[in-house]
Order: structure tokens, then C-alpha cells, then sequence
């Protein structure tokens, strides 16, 4: 799915949480997200980047992840652990 600047923009305006997979669409989020909003990343089990914590902290927002479990093929995250991470983001 292909957004523009304005759709972007209007779907993460505001934001108190901005969640995803690690990739760049939540870089975009974070463009008009809410001062202090968090961020909650989806990493795969096979790859672990946490730069973005360090772009969080120099923004002052909050930061959370998940780890799945699967391959490199396919991977899942149980709602209930996603949904107790995001309960922890929110203030």
C-alpha cells in the first residue's frame, strides 16, 4: 500500500501511539504524530534493529516492541502480548 505526504499525515496526525512492523512506515507515523506519543514496534524474530529508540529518546516520546515468533518466511505476534504493550505505551 503506497500513501502520500497528506494521507500519512491525516491517518497519524495527532497520534497518542504510533504501532507497526519495524520499517519505514512507522518513521512516517512519527512525522505528525503527538509530542509525546509512543512508539511500538513489531520486530521479527530473525532481525533486531532498535535505532528508532534512539530517534524516540531525542524526540522525548516513549518506546516499546514486541518480538514475534516464526522464520524469516512468516512470523506472528500473539494479540494479547501486542495488546499488553500498547496498553503499557498509553500514559
Amino acid at each position: 500500500m503506497t500513501q502520500s505526504v497528506n494521507e500519512i499525515i491525516e491517518v497519524s496526525r495527532d497520534a497518542a501511539i504510533i504501532a507497526g512492523a519495524e520499517r519505514s512506515a512507522v518513521y512516517h507515523g512519527i512525522l505528525a504524530c503527538a509530542p509525546d506519543a509512543a512508539v511500538v514496534c513489531i520486530m521479527p524474530p530473525y532481525r533486531f534493529n532498535n535505532v528508532l529508540k534512539d530517534h524516540t529518546d531525542c524526540l522525548g516520546m516513549r518506546y516499546g516492541f514486541v518480538v514475534g515468533e516464526g522464520t524469516a518466511d512468516s512470523f506472528t505476534v500473539p494479540p494479547d502480548m501486542l495488546l499488553r504493550t500498547l496498553d503499557l505505551a498509553n500514559p
